[in-house]
């Protein structure tokens, strides 16, 4: 049943949270989403991006978050998976909007995980590296004007990049995501999950 939510509007959380429990009759997983925020760099932030952009990829989240989780709690059993970005192990050039507020998540998304692990409830995030989606043609297409560069040279340059040695497709990173939703994953919690092909240098 397909119902409609807005994450720049944080009180629509409520409306969704209300609805989609008379539809469903409880939430058991949770998977949280926005569109990515503008591409920038840190020296120039403006505040009405950062507070608009907070509103989306934090409060939206925290709010949709804490709604679906009692009732988890009361069944005993929960998943909840918040799609990020590899920018959370290794911060992305002009993605400084991506790399703060996500970051604020990924914190926020382990303190969790450690209060409601005794009840059965997962927490995790789940960070696409270079995936094939419009999201990583529009940012190409950036860098492409900003550098004066092809497409295709950017592009190049991304998958040079990666040890797999091509980007990702989104069917992949969808089965890390779904793996983490099912009971077979009843003992992964409070941990950050890449599909990135190998491009993160680091482990932890």
């Amino acid at each position: 049943i397909p119902l409609l939510g807005d994450v720049s509007n944080p009180d629509n959380m409520n409306v969704l949270a209300s609805e989609a429990e008379a539809a469903l009759g409880g939430i058991d997983i949770l998977v949280n989403n926005h569109g990515g925020p503008p591409l920038g760099f840190a020296a120039d932030v403006k505040d009405e991006d950062l507070v608009e952009q907070f509103d989306k990829m934090v409060r939206s989240i925290i709010r949709i978050t804490s709604l679906a989780l009692p009732g988890m709690i009361e069944r005993k059993w929960g998943r909840i998976v918040t799609i990020s970005s590899a920018g959370n192990r290794e911060p992305l050039d002009n993605m400084v909007l991506s790399n703060t507020l996500r970051g604020a998540i990924v914190n926020y998304s382990k303190t969790l995980a450690t209060e409601v692990a005794k009840h059965n409830v997962t927490v995790n995030v789940a960070s696409p590296g270079s995936i094939l989606t419009d999201r990583t043609r529009s940012s190409v297409a950036t860098t492409a004007k900003r550098r004066g560069l092809s497409e295709e040279e950017v592009m190049a340059e991304r998958v040079k990049s990666i040890p797999a040695g091509r980007l990702g497709e989104p069917r992949e990173f969808a089965a890390m995501t779904a793996f983490l939703c099912s009971d077979l994953a009843g003992y992964c919690t409070g941990s950050l999950y890449l599909a990135d092909g190998g491009r993160t240098r680091s482990i932890v």
